[in-house]
């Protein structure tokens, strides 16, 4: 199956993408939104795996949230252990669930949101992954966005289209 992605920057210098998979046949649910709930559990499980365990992902302390509450996951990359990637919690809207972006040592500034969504389209199903609005720490030092391209964007990407292919698309065609 083929994962479509859209990726780059936005006119505000934000970066973004998309990486999508069209399911012919498939249909929403019946329960929508324990399913969708469900994908954003899975996704974060795809971490570990398709990092060789090198990134875990946590629930954070108060004092790694910086002493707020509501935060929902976070990545850390082990042995290191700070926060790489601090993420709110999980946001139903319809078809989509979404985690806003809130900070992490790989974090320029508190922005935007990483989402995943069921599109229906004639004849089936879209399945998709997206990073909008964000901010990467790398921005902020010279040749960054050049490491942020081959490194955190290339990881984001691949895990995408691995778990699309591999864990949603076979659970909607069986649904």
């Amino acid at each position: 199956m083929k994962v479509t992605e859209r990726f780059g920057y936005a006119p505000d210098g934000s970066a973004f993408s998309r990486e999508s998979i069209f399911l012919p046949g498939a249909r929403l649910p019946a329960d929508l939104d324990r399913f969708v709930l469900s994908l954003d559990a899975l996704y974060y499980r795809w971490i570990p795996r398709f990092t060789a365990g090198l990134v875990e992902i946590v629930t954070p302390s108060p004092r790694e949230a910086g002493g707020g509450s509501g935060w929902g996951a976070a990545a850390r990359v082990i042995p290191f252990g700070p926060i790489g990637l601090l993420l709110g919690p999980a946001t139903l809207r319809g078809t989509r669930v979404e985690r806003r972006i809130l900070g992490g040592w790989l974090v320029g500034e508190e922005s935007g949101v990483l989402a995943q969504e069921l599109v229906p389209r004639d004849g089936g199903l879209e399945a998709a992954v997206s990073l909008e609005g964000f901010r990467p720490r790398f921005f902020a030092i010279p040749l960054g966005r050049e490491i942020y391209d081959r490194t955190q964007e290339v990881i984001h990407r691949r895990l995408s289209r691995a778990y699309l292919r591999h864990d949603v698309a076979p659970r909607l065609l069986h649904a």
